[in-house]
């Protein structure tokens, strides 16, 4: 999503901190996913990112749908929120 030398930056640190368990396609879903949601709900998100108001907010702006789409993997995130 963002593009650039920071985005590089925070999926190889994903990658390396996991000593390459995640795979670096991954961790760049992760990235646009996590991008997405500090664009968009850094308000809501900056304490606790687990509350109901920062994942409501991940859903309704499409971070979690970004991630999902990308990785192939789909999760209960929004589920929840319905």
């Amino acid at each position: 999503m963002g593009g650039g030398l920071a985005d590089l930056c925070v999926a190889d640190c994903i990658v390396d901190a996991t000593e390459s368990a995640i795979s670096q396609g991954c961790a760049n879903c992760y990235e646009d996913s996590a991008y997405c949601a500090a664009g968009q709900c850094l308000a809501l998100c900056i304490g606790e990112p687990d509350e109901p108001e920062c994942v409501a907010c991940r859903c309704d702006q499409g971070c979690v749908a970004i991630f999902e789409s990308c990785s192939g993997i789909a999760t209960t995130d929004c589920q929840t929120m319905e």
